[in-house]
């Protein structure tokens, strides 16, 4: 179902005013990284680049492999930007084990939440759980600072995302429940703050994490599709949401099963990708904008775009819409992004992997492993872009 201008005034009230679109304009490639720039496993037994992360100089690429009996491990491998005009500036520099694990079966790849920013690596280990927190040292090696393995009286099992914001550190748990960490001023650990309790997540992706401020995405069968904000105040307590409506599906024919969004200071952007009354992609996306203007948020501006968006990352003013065209079925067939700035005024397509994606400003990165027909990984692959448009967005 794609949603005309007459579906989008009779769901909000208000007529959507749609800019154009600017002509395709291609990023320039800065590097492809593939399992053989690292030292990885068995091609055959290991799935490479399923995700990335890139903050600064750094990107971490995760890695999962198996053996015939059974056993399975995560790691994360570690590059580093190098300063001059090498041809292939990001090199190897070190890989970081997650975990030893034998609770899935031989073919089975774990799949494990990792976040990365400035010099702080996060990674969740798929089984039993626990979270541990990496750092660099002053000879430039990532070693392991703190293990977190319970918290709220329970296991800490992240089960999604994990979003790190200043001194906040957010992720869902087994169980339902949403874990708020902070970070201890004199030690530097990071400490328990804050348990959203069970049913707080729809879907444990759910959750937007900014500076001090915490969005949640709401939605129901049949219901009103609305996000949700908490803030946290400087006496240390988190205030009540505040709830700002997107939408009334009103019927089945909106499903908000593609909806997902990116938060950046007092602007969050929430896509929602087009689907038939089966929940199947369609092909194109809306996006919302909503801002805090005298202490407020409320929509500020919709726009359709023709990419079936899958996720969002937004930076210093950057938004990144990363997505895929579907087949008939639905399937991603390539993968697609566009660069658009807070106006939604979009500068260009990107011909990207149709997995992954982190955006860091000047740079963003797109993740694909892709499976052939004998269930085999292949194109395994991390395409690091230069943005041309970073500097650009900032001065607007």
């Amino acid at each position: 179902m794609r949603f005309s201008s007459l579906l989008l005034i009779a769901l909000t009230g208000t007529v959507v005013a749609r800019p154009q679109l600017k002509k395709q304009e291609w990023y320039p490639v800065e590097q492809i990284i593939s399992r053989a720039d690292a030292p990885v496993g068995n091609p055959g037994s290991s799935v490479f680049a399923a995700d990335v992360e890139i903050s600064g100089r750094w990107l971490a690429v995760s890695e999962s492999s198996w053996s015939e009996s059974g056993d399975s491990s995560a790691s994360v491998h570690l590059f580093q930007r190098t300063s001059g005009g090498a041809r292939k500036p990001w090199q190897w520099r070190q890989e970081v084990e997650v975990d030893s694990i034998s609770a899935f079966s031989p073919g089975a790849h774990p799949e494990f939440p990792m976040a990365l920013r400035d010099r702080e690596l996060m990674v969740a280990a798929p089984w039993p759980g626990g979270l541990s927190v990496y750092g660099l040292d002053r000879s430039g090696k990532w070693i392991l600072t703190q293990s977190i393995a319970r918290a709220f009286e329970g296991t800490v099992w992240p089960n999604g995302k994990i979003l790190l914001s200043d001194d906040l550190l957010a992720f869902p748990n087994v169980g339902g429940s949403l874990f708020i960490f902070s970070r201890n001023a004199e030690t530097g650990d990071w400490q328990p703050e804050r348990e959203f309790p069970r049913g707080t997540l729809s879907n444990p992706n759910d959750f937007f994490l900014s500076e001090n401020r915490l969005a949640l995405i709401r939605r129901g069968n049949g219901q009103p599709a609305y996000i949700e904000f908490h803030e946290k105040t400087p006496a240390g307590t988190w205030t009540a949401g505040e709830a700002v409506e997107l939408f009334n599906p009103g019927s089945f024919l909106v499903s908000t099963v593609n909806m997902h969004a990116a938060f950046d200071g007092e602007v969050l952007v929430v896509g929602l990708g087009n689907t038939d009354f089966l929940g199947n992609p369609t092909g194109g996306s809306i996006l919302w904008r909503i801002s805090r203007e005298a202490g407020e948020w409320s929509v500020v501006d919709e726009v359709e775009i023709p990419l079936q968006s899958s996720m969002l990352a937004a930076k210093d003013g950057c938004i990144l819409v990363h997505g895929f065209t579907p087949d008939m079925f639905g399937n991603p067939m390539f993968g697609q992004a566009a660069m658009l700035d807070r106006g939604f005024l979009q500068r260009g397509n990107i011909r990207a992997a149709a997995g992954m994606a982190s955006l860091d400003g000047a740079r963003f990165a797109t993740s694909a492993t892709r499976m052939n027909f004998l269930g085999n990984t292949s194109d395994e692959r991390v395409t690091i872009f230069r943005n041309p448009w970073a500097g650009w967005f900032r001065r607007r």
